[in-house]
């Protein structure tokens, strides 16, 4: 939140329009970060052009280094961004840099993808529904998991129960762990299968 960040601004289009004349010219391959810090740091231009920075992340929010200070919550069935350190509710979110996957994470829950009573709101897109099939379609499902993991008990029981022909699944299973401290109800699900691994 301190510094520049050319990824999300906003203003009256005329304004922005004469901001970028003003900036000069910035070619398809210019850093548009330097660019606008450039202008930033022109103080006639940035006292002309009433350009600010939202330090406390009142609209947007960088998600670069910030993970540690921003929580998903919940006002009662719509989830949103906190953030920690200013107690504001940004309304833009900004995967800047390495934080894609973070960006990626907290889109399943933002702007209508997933509700505390309905769950996922678009897992429902396109369903189809098993019993008006000719024929089940085969998955893949792939499991992979890579260190001490809790509740797994549960997470076999969720895969036991799904409601599908266990026939038509073919699974990925790999677990590095010592298969001696953790068991794997898994394997009783693939013995009363069909399916060869």
């Amino acid at each position: 939140m301190r510094f520049l960040n050319s990824g999300g601004f906003i203003g009256p289009a005329d304004t922005l329009y004469q901001m970028l004349i003003a900036g000069g010219e910035i070619k398809n391959t210019d850093d548009d970060q330097l660019f606008y810090t450039k202008i930033y740091l022109d103080n006639e231009l940035k006292t002309k052009y009433k350009i600010q920075l939202d330090h406390k992340a009142e609209l947007f929010q960088n998600l670069n280094g910030e993970q540690d200070n921003i929580e998903l919550r919940f006002a009662g069935n719509e989830p949103f961004v906190q953030n920690l350190v200013y107690s504001s509710m940004p309304k833009v979110i900004h995967g800047n840099g390495p934080s894609k996957l973070f960006l990626s994470t907290l889109g399943n829950y933002l702007a209508d993808s997933w509700n505390s009573e309905d769950g996922c709101l678009e897992c429902w897109d396109g369903r189809l529904e098993l019993q008006n099939l000719v024929e089940t379609p085969k998955v893949v499902m792939a499991i992979f998991i890579e260190k001490p993991t809790p509740f797994m008990k549960e997470f076999w029981q969720k895969i036991d129960d799904l409601v599908y022909d266990k026939s038509s699944i073919d699974l990925l299973f790999t677990m590095a762990l010592n298969s001696t401290k953790q068991k794997c109800p898994i394997l009783s699900m693939i013995t009363r299968t069909s399916t060869t691994l």
